[in-house]
């Protein structure tokens, strides 16, 4: 069985944010495309990071 998940990420309907780090090697841009169709998504790029944004960035999480 196979689940596409993308014909279904035009009907998410609460806010979401996509946070990645511009350094990012796990994510890539054709998955941000992809995940931009939902219709209430922001985008936040922490500039000089890479995939491990939370944990690199604790403070800014954290308050």
């Amino acid at each position: 069985m196979h689940f596409d998940i993308n014909a279904r990420l035009g009907g998410i309907d609460v806010p979401v944010l996509l946070i990645y780090g511009q350094n990012d090697c796990v994510i890539n841009e054709a998955t941000f495309y992809q995940l931009r169709r939902i219709p209430q998504a922001a985008e936040l790029i922490v500039k000089g990071h890479d995939h491990f944004v939370p944990l690199t960035t604790s403070l800014f999480f954290n308050t």
